[in-house]
C-alpha cells in the first residue's frame, strides 16, 4: 500500500481523467471555488469502492460543479479563530448593548479555551457536555448552586409533598 496518489484506470487500461487513488480510496481531482470566491485545484474524497463506481460519482460531481450546485468544499474554521472573529463583527456592527457584549465575550473566551482549535464542524455534544461540567463549581456548597430547571427534582404530588406519586 502506497500513501502517494495513482492514476487510476479503467479496465481497457484507459486513463480516467480526473480520477486518482490511495490506500484503496478514489479522489476526484477539480477545480473547485472556495468560500472566498477563488478557484483552486483540489482533491475531493469519493465514498465509491470500485473504479465503475468512483468514475460514476466523478461524473456526478462535475455535472453538480457545472450547475454551481456543489457545497464549499472547504475546511471548516477552527473555533478559537472563529470566535475571535464574531466578537470583533458584533463590536463592529453595533446592535448590542456594551453589557451585553461585555458578558457575550465572557462566555466565547471560555469556549475557545475549553474548544480550543477544534474545527466547527468536529464539536460534538461530548465536547459540551465537558465544557458544562467545567463551568460547575467543585467546591460552591449546594444551597448556593442555581437551581435545577422545572421536571428535574424529585417528583412531587400536588400539595408538594413527595408521598404516593406516580401510582
Amino acid at each position: 500500500m502506497s500513501n502517494q496518489y495513482h492514476k487510476v484506470f479503467d479496465g481497457r487500461k484507459r486513463r480516467i481523467r480526473g480520477l486518482w487513488g490511495r490506500n484503496d480510496l478514489f479522489y476526484a481531482q477539480a477545480s473547485l471555488p472556495d468560500e472566498s470566491g477563488v478557484v483552486k485545484v483540489r482533491r475531493v474524497r469519493l465514498t465509491a469502492t470500485t473504479v465503475a463506481g468512483a468514475a460514476a460519482e466523478l461524473r456526478r460531481l462535475m455535472t453538480r460543479r457545472e450547475e454551481e450546485q456543489l457545497p464549499l468544499m472547504t475546511q471548516a474554521p477552527k473555533f478559537d479563530e472563529y470566535a475571535e472573529k464574531y466578537i470583533e463583527t458584533q463590536y463592529a456592527l453595533g446592535r448590542k448593548t456594551l453589557e451585553t457584549l461585555k458578558g457575550e465575550s465572557r462566555h466565547v473566551r471560555f469556549w475557545a479555551g475549553h474548544l480550543r482549535s477544534t474545527r466547527l464542524n468536529r464539536i460534538t455534544t461530548t465536547k459540551i457536555r465537558n465544557g458544562l461540567i467545567k463551568l460547575i463549581p467543585v467546591n460552591r456548597p449546594a444551597s448556593s448552586r442555581a437551581r435545577q430547571p422545572r421536571g428535574y427534582g424529585p417528583r412531587r404530588g400536588h400539595c408538594g409533598c413527595r408521598a404516593n406519586v406516580g401510582r
